[in-house]
């Protein structure tokens, strides 16, 4: 069976198996089983494709058959352009959070620009992959980064590594900032914090609903009862004029900027949208 044939008969069996964007993840699934760069299998489709691949691939159809999402296979993905392992640890990295990260780049940039030394906490970092993004854009910014989760933190360590930004980063592990000492201060916090309502959760699509980490998802008080938390805690722990950015939940957003606006500790806050047009990101300067 060559490459071209093995394509086409996992892209049969995924779309067999409801799986929405079957060719793209078809393409995705033989890269993975053969080794190789998409761009590479394209110049070897017409080659014999060896039976540990063809092996490969129909394990992988199986696990996605139970519904269990690609990238917890693979253990890897992309997000800002870097790659990241993961696991069922952590929360899939998604490309609404990128808005986060280029809103807040732009938020700290316009001032004093990229060189400037800022201080970042990131709070409930999964894979770690706000803060290493936000490290890649400022070369001279420094993270704190917090989860309660061990495992989490296990997943965040090894992509600082391998990303190499481990000298520039503490990962620490606890609830929210409570770990933070009281004296340390910021000039950003940031956090896509849990904002699924528990009403919500047997909406969701079962490949986040069962295979996702339930408290990376799940947010009490209409989803937003961890960013009212951060909001408060948060004012204490930032310098003036730093940022609180908080990536919000659909129609969420308003919300947000509500109550981050009745602490009285922060400026208004502004609202921005991700690539799909959705409230996405909420941010507001500490008075």
């Amino acid at each position: 069976m060559t490459y071209a044939q093995l394509l086409k008969e996992t892209s049969i069996e995924l779309k067999r198996s409801g799986v929405p964007n079957f060719e793209q993840e078809a393409w995705w699934i033989l890269s993975f089983a053969a080794g190789r760069q998409s761009t590479q299998l394209a110049a070897e489709l017409t080659q014999m494709s060896p039976v540990p691949v063809r092996k490969k691939v129909e394990k992988v159809i199986r696990q996605r058959w139970s519904g269990r999402p690609l990238v917890y296979i693979t253990g890897e993905t992309e997000f800002y352009g870097l790659p990241f392992k993961v696991g069922p640890a952590v929360l899939i990295p998604r490309p609404e959070t990128e808005t986060l990260v280029a809103e807040v780049v732009k938020q700290l940039t316009q001032t004093v620009g990229r060189r400037h030394p800022f201080s970042i906490l990131d709070v409930g970092t999964g894979s770690g992959c706000i803060a290493l993004a936000l490290l890649s854009e400022l070369p001279q910014a420094r993270a704190v980064a917090t989860d309660i989760s061990r495992e989490a933190l296990l997943v965040a360590r090894e992509n600082a590594r391998n990303l190499g930004q481990k000298k520039r980063v503490q990962f620490v592990l606890g609830n929210l900032l409570e770990p933070i000492r009281a004296e340390e201060r910021f000039d950003l916090i940031v956090s896509n914090p849990p904002y699924i309502d528990p009403s919500e959760m047997d909406s969701l699509d079962p490949s986040v609903r069962d295979f996702e980490p339930k408290r990376a998802i799940e947010s009490p008080k209409g989803g937003t009862w961890f960013h009212r938390r951060i909001a408060r805690l948060g004012a204490g722990r930032l310098r003036r004029g730093g940022v609180l950015a908080l990536e919000v939940g659909n129609r969420q957003a308003g919300i947000v900027a509500r109550l981050i606006k009745r602490t009285g500790f922060y400026e208004k806050p502004q609202i921005f949208s991700d690539l799909f047009g959705y409230e996405r990101v909420v941010l507001a300067r500490r008075i």
